[in-house]
C-alpha cells in the first residue's frame, strides 16, 4: 500500500520550516559585521525555507494524487470482481437446475443395466461442478471483501491527505510572505543606508564650511561691500548653501518692473544642497517671482526667505541648524537664468536688511 504523509510527519515538517525562517536570521545576525549583510542573510534564509516548504507541497500533492490513483484502481478491482462471482453463481445455479432436471434416476433405467452407472456418474460429475462453482464464488467473495476493506483504508488516507495539503500549502503561502517581507526589509535598509551615506556627506561639507565660516570670521573679514548692513548671525548660524557657492553684493541692484535688489544671490549648481540657517519652522510656497521658496522663522527672531529652489526636502515643518530643506535651483522669474540661491534676511520679521555681510561671515 501506498505510503503517505501522516499528521506526526507533518508536525515535524512545519517547524523545522518555521525555524529555518527564524532561527537561521538570529545565527547570521551574530555573524553578520553589518545590518545590511544581516538583512541579506534574513533574505537567503527565507528564500531556503520557502523553498522547501514549496517542495513538501509538491510532494503531498503527489501523495494525494497517488492515493487518488489507487482508491480508482481498487473501485475497478471490486467491479471486475463482482462480476465474476455473479457469473459464477449464474453458472452453479444452472448446474443445480440441471441437476435436479436431469439427474433423477426412475425404474426403467435401473432395469436397463448399464444406464444405471451413466446416470450415476454424469449426476457425480454435476455434483463435482457445483462444489468447484460454489467454491469459487466464495474464493471470490472474500476477495471481493479484501479489496472493500482496502477501498475504505484509501478514503480514509485520501481524507488525511487532503487536510496534509491543505496545511502545507497554508506554510508554503507563510514562508512565502515571510520571504517577500525579507526582501522589502533588505530594499528598505538600502535605502535607509543610501540616505545616511548622502546625510553623513552633507554633515561633512557642513562641516568644512564652519570651519572656513569661523577662521573667516576670526580673522575681522565682516566688511559689507560698502552697502549698509548689520551681521546678525550668532551661535550655529549656518551658511545657506553650505556645500559651497559664489556671491557678490548686490543689494539695491536694479531689477525688472522698477525692483531693487533685496537679498543676496548665491550661485550654485542645480541640486546643491539648501540649508536651515537656524533652527524654526519653515513654510513652503510656490509661484510668483520666487517660484519654489520658503519663509523659516528663526528661534532667533528673525525670518529668513530662500527662493528659485529647485525642489524641496520634506515638508513645512520644524527644523534644526544645519537640517538640509532643499536644494538649489531657477524656478520662478529666474527661469533660463543661472541656477542659484536668492536669499533674505528679516530682523524680528520686518523689512528686509542686506544679508551680504552676514552670509559673507558664515559662506
Amino acid at each position: 500500500m501506498r505510503a503517505f504523509f501522516s499528521f506526526s510527519s507533518l508536525r515535524r515538517a512545519i517547524p523545522v520550516a518555521v525555524a529555518l525562517a527564524l532561527l537561521a536570521p538570529a545565527q547570521a545576525a551574530t555573524a553578520a559585521r553589518d545590518p545590511l549583510a544581516e538583512a541579506e542573510a534574513r533574505v537567503t534564509s527565507a528564500q531556503r525555507a520557502a523553498n522547501e516548504a514549496a517542495e513538501q507541497y509538491e510532494e503531498a500533492q503527489s501523495v494525494y494524487w497517488g492515493l487518488e490513483g489507487d482508491i480508482d484502481r481498487t473501485r475497478t478491482a471490486v467491479t471486475a470482481t463482482e462480476a465474476s462471482a455473479a457469473a459464477l453463481t449464474s453458472v452453479a445455479q444452472q448446474r443445480a437446475v440441471e441437476a435436479y432436471t436431469e439427474g433423477g434416476l426412475d425404474l426403467d433405467v435401473v432395469v436397463e443395466g448399464n444406464d444405471v452407472l451413466e446416470a450415476q456418474r454424469r449426476n457425480e460429475l454435476l455434483d463435482r461442478v457445483n462444489e468447484d462453482g460454489n467454491l469459487a464464488v466464495e474464493q471470490l467473495g472474500a476477495v471481493t471483501e479484501d479489496l472493500r476493506v482496502q477501498e475504505a483504508s484509501l478514503a480514509d488516507q485520501i481524507a488525511q491527505q487532503e487536510q496534509v495539503v491543505a496545511q502545507m500549502k497554508e506554510t508554503e503561502s507563510q514562508l512565502r510572505d515571510a520571504l517577500a517581507a525579507a526582501e522589502r526589509a533588505e530594499s528598505e535598509l538600502r535605502a535607509r543606508l543610501e540616505r545616511e551615506r548622502k546625510a553623513r556627506e552633507f554633515q561633512e561639507r557642513l562641516r568644512r564650511a564652519r570651519a572656513a565660516a569661523s577662521t573667516s570670521s576670526s580673522s575681522g573679514s565682516s566688511r559689507s561691500g560698502g552697502s549698509a548692513g548689520t551681521i546678525v548671525a550668532s551661535g550655529s548660524w549656518v551658511c545657506p548653501v553650505p556645500g559651497g557657492s559664489s556671491f557678490g553684493d548686490s543689494w539695491g541692484a536694479p531689477r525688472s518692473g522698477g525692483r531693487s535688489h533685496q537679498g543676496v544671490d548665491m550661485m550654485a549648481s542645480s541640486g546643491t544642497p539648501v540649508a536651515a540657517v537656524v533652527g524654526g519652522s519653515i513654510r513652503q510656497s510656490s509661484g510668483g517671482l520666487g517660484g519654489l521658496s520658503i519663509w523659516l522663522n528663526g528661534s532667533d527672531g528673525n525670518t529668513y526667505y530662500y527662493a528659485h529652489l529647485r525642489d524641496f526636502a520634506g515638508g513645512s515643518r520644524s527644523v534644526s541648524a544645519g537640517e538640509l530643506i532643499g536644494s538649489v535651483g531657477s524656478t520662478g522669474n529666474a527661469n533660463g537664468g543661472a541656477p542659484h540661491l536668492h536669499f533674505e534676511i528679516h530682523p524680528g520679521g520686518g523689512r528686509a536688511v542686506n544679508p551680504y555681510p552676514t552670509v559673507r561671515s558664515r559662506c
